[in-house]
C-alpha cells in the first residue's frame, strides 16, 4: 500500500532533503571498493601466508578469485573447489586485511562447534600471525581463546551457527534449533564469513 505521508508536500521540503542526500553522499561514493578490492590483492602479495608462515602463491585464477572475495559489492559469495586449493586461506588472508589494514571488526562463522574448535587454532591463527609478523605489527593480546582475535582496534569473532540434529534426536526437537546460537546474535561486524 502507498503511503503518501512519506512524500515532501512542499518545494522547500524537496529542495531540503534533494541537500540533504547531495551533501551525505550515497554509501557508494564514500566507500571505495575498488581500493579496497586492489588493497587486499597488493597487501596479500606483500603479507599474505598459509599456515606454514609460507607466501602465498598467486596465479593469475587465484588472483581472480580473490579480487571476487575483496570486492565488497558482491554481498555473497560461494567458494568450491578441492581440498588445499586455497579456499579457506583466501578468506583468512581477506579477514587479516580487514584487521590490520581497514581495522574492521569480522565475524566468522563455522557450521559446527568442533570446526571452529579446529580450525582457528590451526588455520586462522597461524596465518594471522605470519601476515602481522610481515607487516611489522604485534599479534593479538587478547585471550588466546577460539573465540576472538585481536588487532589494534579491531577484533575478530568466531561462532558456530547450525541447525543440524543431534545423533537420535526427532523431527519436532529439531523444529526448535536455532540457526545462530544466543551469544552470536547480538555481535556486530563489518564482515561477515
Amino acid at each position: 500500500m502507498f503511503n503518501s505521508n512519506l512524500l515532501p508536500k512542499t518545494k522547500k521540503k524537496i529542495k531540503r532533503r534533494k541537500e540533504e542526500k547531495a551533501s551525505a553522499g550515497s554509501f557508494k561514493e564514500l566507500t571505495d571498493f575498488v581500493t579496497i578490492r586492489d588493497g587486499f590483492i597488493k597487501a596479500i602479495k606483500k603479507y599474505g601466508a598459509n599456515e606454514r608462515g609460507e607466501s602465498v602463491r598467486l596465479p593469475g585464477w587465484y588472483v581472480e578469485l580473490l579480487s571476487a572475495i575483496a570486492d565488497f559489492r558482491i554481498g555473497v559469495t560461494y567458494t568450491t573447489g578441492c581440498s588445499q586449493l586455497g579456499k579457506t586461506l583466501g578468506h583468512t588472508n581477506l579477514v587479516c586485511y580487514c584487521m590490520e589494514q581497514l581495522e574492521l571488526n569480522p565475524l566468522w562463522a563455522y557450521d559446527l562447534q568442533a570446526s571452529l574448535n579446529i580450525q582457528v587454532p590451526s588455520n586462522f591463527r597461524p596465518v594471522a600471525e605470519a601476515w602481522l609478523e610481515k607487516a611489522g605489527k604485534p599479534g593479538s593480546k587478547g585471550a588466546k581463546n577460539n573465540t576472538i582475535y585481536q588487532v589494534g582496534t579491531a577484533t575478530t569473532q568466531f561462532t558456530y551457527v547450525s541447525t543440524s540434529a543431534v545423533d537420535g534426536q526427532v523431527f519436532s526437537e529439531r523444529r526448535s534449533l536455532r540457526a545462530i546460537p544466543r551469544s552470536a546474535e547480538s555481535r556486530r561486524c563489518a564482515i561477515a564469513i
